[in-house]
């Protein structure tokens, strides 16, 4: 299991990313294999739009220290803030570019990006997309992730936050 490798994120909670297509035959099965393997071969089974290609969210591996303050924020919706700030390095927009989050501190924690970059990342998904990285990012810390050689994971290592629907 590669754990220093980013792992690339499509949202499919909320309205979900406007790259998928929800009319095509098989997004509904494609989007609930990926909600729970979270791989890049599940991610590119679900059907887009004609050269459509969704934002993705760069997720890296929390050190112990930083799921540790993760893990003691009071809060739902303030631990997926502070997972986001800790555990988001990077957005990869369809055309290419990428956003690299702004460092604000690094410690022993790691680098942790200031208020602000939780702030853009619902600008572009909502509530419902910090809610969903902050679920990968503690899932990773928790139990990273499977080698995709060896297969699929059978008992489906990520799930949804509390209260979370698919985009469907």
């Amino acid at each position: 299991m590669a754990l220093e490798r980013l792992l690339l994120v499509a949202q499919i909670t909320g309205r979900g990313d406007r790259a998928f297509d929800r009319k095509a035959d098989g997004y509904r099965a494609a989007l609930i294999k990926y909600a729970k393997s979270r791989s890049a071969v599940d991610l590119a089974a679900i059907p887009t739009k004609l050269d459509a290609k969704p934002t993705l969210y760069a997720v890296r591996v929390l050190t112990p220290e930083a799921r540790a303050v993760v893990a003691d924020t009071d809060g739902m919706s303030a631990r997926a803030l502070v997972a986001v700030r800790l555990g988001v390095a990077e957005i990869r927009h369809p055309d290419g570019s990428t956003e690299k989050a702004p460092v604000e501190s690094s410690s022993t924690v790691g680098a942790m990006a200031p208020p602000e970059w939780s702030r853009r990342v619902a600008a572009l998904g909502g509530g419902s997309l910090l809610d969903e990285l902050g679920a990968v990012v503690l899932t990773r810390a928790d139990v990273g992730d499977y080698d995709e050689a060896e297969g699929g994971d059978p008992l489906g290592l990520y799930a949804l936050p509390s209260g979370a629907r698919l985009a469907l």
